[in-house]
């Protein structure tokens, strides 16, 4: 049987009120017996044998004019019953429930409800409402279990949801130790030093834009070099990268000219996007409040127009001095201290502040106790770009120091780092993690006046993982320095001392802290390294 509707009752039918169903025969004795409550909506139903098609309408007695006739494809819920008052209407309204029997769950099919009208109309109307009141009880009952299994349901999908939130903590943990393929060098133009850029009024914004030579798929980390930097400038640098096919941003770095140096600016990608390949833009811009605005290296000139630099749209015969870093895409969950959240990308501000930090960042780290030209070994020394940083104890004793500059973000007030002496033949070395402030020079000695916290000196054996963290009692404005540092224990020799920093995890914890000072950090330090 086809079963047609007016195309303005769909919305009805498929609606969650209740709902009966008559058959046209008995219509006329309906209306003159029965009177329903505003609740109820009832449609009445025609069948042409000769057609073999079916019709559902308004319960009205005269014809509808302004059907615009639809096939119902789909059976309907919610209908409390069929009412049959004659044997002619039961046989139309079977052919009703054979159509909604092939389309639905036999618990969906509505009752066909029989009354016998040679009966007392005050016992017909009370037999109805009987009726009624157990179609209606019964299909409570039935909504009820249902949604006891949608809730039973819910449950189960909300602890698998977690459970895969777990594995995945699990297999970044994993990842964070596991040696994955390093970041591999994909594009490298070389600065040229009488060639750089920058915006030519300090209260001028500007703009750059470079289509990248290599697409989005891959990308880990962009290094770009700043050529010079005015000390006194105040204001910051803005980079994004946006897909060219819909102008899409997808990251977003944003770096304080205070917090910028001479030489190349790594910015870490949050993850490798593992999709499709896409061509992808560079975009600068300079938001200067005071002094001159730090340039940027350019790089070779170029003699095709989509790969030169433009400078407000107008193209320049060079393009940018770059350093494009690429890794296995889905291996990696990052951060970077410039990260910020756009408005039309998935990051939120916690996942751009907090988390493992990116092997870009690492790979910027500064020298504290200088690599000297007499040294046989560098006892400061970067693997695999940024991979781990390696920090060999001094022989006569003295500590190795480093720095990852304004790597500690205002959001976190945690940072734990995992360390290990790579030979399973080395002596004891001990390791030390600070938080310094960024007003301080830590090459004039890791004093307690500039220290914020620190982890003391930490004894670690060969061959074996360990974790060092340190925290603040609560989070800072503005970013500071994390300061590493490595020295032999007593007795211990220098050969095999390969002193390994693997990873920085940033993180914000909320938990009862130690007596704190006046200026809301640790009273005891508990560390000079000087």
């Amino acid at each position: 049987m086809k079963l047609i509707t007016n195309q303005l009752l769909l919305q009805d039918l498929y609606s969650t009120s209740t709902k009966l169903i008559i058959s046209e025969k008995d219509s006329w004795f309906f209306s003159e017996n029965f009177n329903l409550p505003d609740e109820i909506n009832i449609y009445k139903f025609s069948y042409n044998l000769l057609s073999q098609q079916g019709k559902i309408d308004v319960f009205e007695e005269t014809t509808n004019s302004n059907f615009n006739p639809v096939e119902m494809q789909l059976a309907p819920n919610f209908f409390l019953g069929l009412l049959s008052f004659s044997e002619l209407a039961q046989e139309e309204l079977q052919e009703l429930i054979s159509w909604w029997s092939q389309r639905s769950l036999q618990l969906s099919v509505p009752t066909l409800l029989k009354f016998d009208v040679e009966q007392d109309i005050a016992l017909l109307t009370s037999d109805f409402w009987q009726q009624m009141y157990g179609q209606m009880a019964r299909q409570n009952h039935a909504i009820a279990q249902r949604m006891g299994t949608l809730q039973r349901q819910y449950l189960q999908l909300r602890t698998l949801h977690e459970n895969v939130q777990n594995a995945f903590a699990v297999v970044e943990d994993y990842l964070s130790l596991a040696k994955l393929p390093a970041l591999e060098l994909v594009f490298e133009n070389q600065p040229l030093k009488e060639e750089h850029i920058t915006t030519t009024e300090s209260s001028k914004t500007q703009f750059l834009r470079q289509l990248l030579p290599v697409s989005s798929r891959g990308l880990a980390v962009i290094e770009l070099c700043i050529a010079k930097k005015d000390d006194r400038a105040t204001g910051y640098l803005q980079v994004q990268l946006k897909a060219c096919e819909d102008e899409n941003c997808f990251v977003t770095w944003q770096v304080p000219y205070q917090e910028l140096s001479d030489g190349w600016l790594s910015l870490d990608l949050p993850q490798i996007a593992p999709g499709r390949k896409r061509d992808v833009e560079l975009i600068m811009q300079w938001h200067t409040e005071l002094g001159e605005a730090p340039t940027l290296a350019l790089g070779s000139r170029q003699t095709i127009t989509e790969v030169q630099v433009q400078d407000n749209r107008v193209p320049l015969e060079h393009s940018l001095a770059l350093r494009i870093w690429h890794g296995l895409p889905g291996t990696r969950k990052v951060t970077s201290p410039y990260l910020i959240a756009s408005n039309n990308n998935s990051l939120d501000y916690e996942s751009t502040t907090l988390g493992y930090l990116g092997q870009g960042a690492m790979a910027a780290v500064k020298e504290v106790t200088p690599n000297l030209p007499n040294d046989e070994v560098p006892y400061i020394q970067v693997i695999d770009h940024g991979a781990k940083i390696l920090t060999r104890p001094r022989p006569d004793g003295s500590p190795t120091i480093a720095m990852l500059p304004f790597c500690f973000p205002g959001r976190a007030n945690s940072v734990t780092a995992t360390v290990m002496t790579e030979h399973a033949e080395a002596d004891l070395i001990e390791y030390a993690l600070v938080l310094m402030s960024r007003d301080s020079k830590p090459e004039n000695g890791l004093r307690e006046d500039f220290v914020l916290a620190s982890s003391g000196w930490v004894g670690v054996e060969a061959n074996t993982p360990r974790q060092i963290s340190v925290s603040l009692t609560s989070s800072l404005k503005d970013s500071c320095h994390i300061v590493i540092a490595t020295r032999l224990a007593a007795n211990s020799m220098p050969v095999y001392a390969d002193a390994c920093w693997l990873n920085f995890y940033l993180d914000f914890v909320a938990r009862s802290l130690p007596e704190v000072s006046d200026t809301g950090f640790h009273k005891e330090r508990g560390l000079v390294l000087n």
